[in-house]
């Protein structure tokens, strides 16, 4: 299960469910379609990568994506 909950109530926003064959990074790309201009999105380390960024942020969302330490930038 992924899951767009919004943080000062705690409403479940969207949710995807799938068997344990679907990943979380396939789960969590389809829910780009419940974002609006405006809203923050707050995302976990383990979804860094520029496909999902592309997605939430042709949303007009504004994004805060926590990265490892590790990460570069190439």
């Amino acid at each position: 299960m992924a899951a767009l909950v919004e943080v000062g109530s705690d409403a479940v926003m969207d949710a995807e469910l799938a068997g344990c064959r679907t990943g979380e990074v396939t789960l969590v790309g389809r829910l780009p379609r419940s974002l609006r201009p405006g809203q923050l999105v707050l995302a976990d380390r383990e979804l860094l990568g520029v496909p999902l960024w592309q997605a939430f942020s042709a949303t007009g969302a504004d994004l805060l994506w926590r990265v490892p330490a590790d990460a570069s930038c190439r």
